[in-house]
């Protein structure tokens, strides 16, 4: 039986849209950095629905608005630096209006009208948008540098989802992963993007969930040479992962 859920895991792509593979300056080590790296093998499980983005987050952002776009935020929808503030393209290859317009609709779109297909569904009483994060801010964000938690929870200040319900979810990472009560955050740093904004309590609640690249995209799990990561590691975390979640509504629905 599946589990009553929808599954969204909007920045594990790796795929470069072809429109942008020729102008990218961008090394492959750090378009991996740069996106969700695992989260498709970690956050997969038996859910009712299951919306993935195969492209990289890097190019075409769906947790952006699709009016959020550079020059006004070089991390918008469509991006010109990294979230270390490398530089994705030339100078004089940044995508111009014709070309982002494009990427919006042919890579962004389709996503979102997924979403809204399966929120139609009586079947699905809850969203979960899955996530991983560094382990320290990076230079893109204003908290540059600070260390940050194992595991977030957002809800957009109760907007989303009810308090009741992430803190039910916060508990339950707790008691699966083994982790100390400041180790699962509620709204800290992260209290949801584009997507959990968007459809969160619309009609269904919607949680972003956030994990710590430090369980996996580390050592000793991470090759540094190949950027590989241990199979069976990623698939413990899978299990942990099911397990929280199969708990969780064990206790809410």
């Amino acid at each position: 039986m599946k589990i009553p859920i929808l599954i969204s895991i909007p920045h594990g792509g790796t795929e470069i849209p072809q429109e942008v593979e020729g102008i990218t300056v961008l090394t492959g080590k750090q378009l991996l950095e740069d996106i969700d790296a695992c989260t498709q093998e970690i956050y997969t499980i038996d859910a009712s629905a299951l919306v993935l983005q195969q492209y990289a987050r890097t190019f075409v952002d769906v947790n952006r608005a699709p009016d959020d776009l550079p020059p006004l935020n070089r991390d918008g929808a469509v991006k010109t630096h990294t979230a270390k503030l490398e530089p994705i393209y030339r100078d004089s290859d940044i995508p111009g209006r014709e070309l982002v317009g494009h990427l919006i609709t042919r890579y962004h779109q389709p996503f979102h009208q997924r979403i809204t297909e399966i929120l139609q569904s009586d079947s699905i009483k809850l969203a979960l948008d899955c996530h991983s994060m560094s382990s320290l801010a990076p230079p893109i964000s204003r908290y540059h540098g600070e260390a940050r938690p194992t595991v977030c929870l957002g809800n957009v200040q109760g907007r989303a989802a009810p308090y009741e319900m992430v803190s039910v979810l916060a508990a339950c990472f707790r008691e699966v992963f083994n982790l100390p009560a400041g180790e699962v955050t509620i709204n800290r740093p992260f209290s949801g993007g584009y997507i959990t904004r968007q459809y969160g309590n619309n009609p269904i609640p919607w949680i972003q969930v956030e994990i710590n690249k430090k369980l996996y995209f580390a050592e000793p799990w991470l090759n540094p040479e190949t950027l590989s990561v241990d199979s069976d590691r990623l698939d413990e975390l899978n299990s942990f992962f099911r397990k929280t979640v199969t708990l969780f509504l064990e206790r809410v629905l």
